[in-house]
């Protein structure tokens, strides 16, 4: 890592030691060596008239750092102001100083080269190769770990589709080869944001009904596993695809009749339609094959229910982008291959059911088994290492450690 002081290497030592610090995930001397790479990659290529100023700047970034965003710029900026004055020219420093304050935004004016270059140094990881992004995201993590996981993951989200709202990721002609790879990535991260977030019952807002008046009332009958539901899912899958023909992009069997363990005598499944929105364009084919359209919760990946009879169905409508349908899928597949699970939930079920009153619907009976589900999709999104680097924060080893 070239250092553009060698007349001071106390500073150097002591920048060092910063970066150093075990206790850092992924604002380390890794990330730091990246940024450095990246910059002299810029400046080989650009006419940056104060090319030290953006040196020095990418040295002191990251000076400063406790996971308060803003804040750790502003003091790696006064880090450096102190660190530098009487060591080079005040207008340097001043420079320096700008350019460290620019990474708290990434957003340099248009005529901001310098700016550009410690920017796009700087995102230059959301490029990366799969196997270092996911590095870098778990990193993040382990920096984010005094916030509450179901908090950093939706501001981590808003940060992500802030990212991607923008026109561009990078500024400078020599970085704007990077755009494609830093979109797939970020988006790819997304998607796992959106499967490992917990709603909570009622989250989404208002259920909107549309065929009913409402929920029915009374405790929900939990009987034991019956080995009919098979068949009975078998028959409603035929009818869905006959019903919609190509508008049926996916049919699953989820829920509990499909591990299968005790559960509500409901046959549940998935539904993938090109749009949920688009109703006019399944809800009456579904409604002619003897299909009820119960409800509609826009606020929850533009859920839709639609209810069948002989057998009795359950029929979730989703769009082919829902996380809800890659849970659905994990919950059941984990159920079925961890007993240990399958008992606890099964137990949960079953005490939830003998809970709810006649005066309480499913929703208090779903409400009363949650805690139950998150425990279990925890276990899974921690087996699996691209849904776990959102939650725990533990950055794998690297070789240049």
């Amino acid at each position: 890592m070239t250092w553009p002081l060698p007349d001071h290497p106390e500073l150097h030592e002591e920048l060092l030691a910063a970066y150093g610090d075990p206790a850092r995930g992924y604002h380390d001397s890794t990330h730091l060596a990246e940024v450095l790479a990246r910059v002299e990659e810029l400046l080989a290529m650009l006419p940056v008239p104060a090319p030290d100023a953006v040196r020095l700047a990418a040295w002191f970034h990251d000076a400063v750092y406790t996971g308060e965003p803003g804040a750790d710029e502003e003091a790696s900026a006064g880090l450096a102001e102190r660190s530098l004055a009487g060591v080079v020219d005040p207008d340097l420093v001043a420079e320096t100083v700008r350019l460290v304050r620019l990474t708290a935004t990434h957003d340099p004016a248009s005529d901001d080269l310098a700016g550009q270059v410690l920017v796009d140094a700087d995102l230059a990881i959301l490029a990366a190769r799969p196997e270092r992004y996911l590095e870098y995201r778990s990193g993040v993590r382990h920096d984010f770990a005094h916030v509450d996981r179901d908090d950093f993951v939706r501001g981590r989200t808003r940060v992500l589709e802030d990212l991607l709202a923008r026109p561009r990721l990078f500024h400078t002609p020599p970085a704007q080869a990077w755009e494609a790879a830093a979109r797939a990535n970020v988006a790819d991260e997304l998607r796992a944001l959106a499967i490992v977030r917990h709603w909570d019952t009622g989250e989404s807002g208002a259920v909107e009904f549309v065929d009913v008046d409402g929920f029915t009332a009374g405790s929900p009958a939990v009987v034991e596993a019956d080995a009919a539901w098979p068949a009975a899912y078998a028959e409603l899958e035929t009818r869905l695809r006959t019903a919609l023909g190509p508008l049926a992009l996916a049919v699953e069997h989820v829920g509990s009749t499909a591990v299968p363990l005790p559960a509500k005598p409901v046959i549940d499944v998935d539904l993938v339609v090109p749009d949920p929105t688009d109703e006019d364009a399944y809800a009456q084919p579904l409604r002619d094959a003897g299909f009820v359209f119960v409800l509609r919760e826009p606020g929850w990946h533009e859920h839709r229910v639609f209810r069948g009879s002989d057998p009795a169905a359950n029929v979730h409508v989703f769009g082919p982008d829902s996380p809800e349908v890659v849970r659905h899928r994990l919950f059941r597949d984990h159920l079925r291959a961890h007993a240990s699970d399958r008992e606890r939930y099964a137990t949960a079920k079953l005490a939830a059911a003998a809970a709810t009153d006649a005066d309480e619907d499913v929703m208090d009976y779903n409400r009363r088994k949650e805690q139950t589900v998150r425990e279990v999709y925890d276990r899974i999104f921690c087996a699996d290492p691209w849904l776990a680097a959102a939650l725990t924060g533990s950055t794998p080893a690297r070789a240049s450690r």
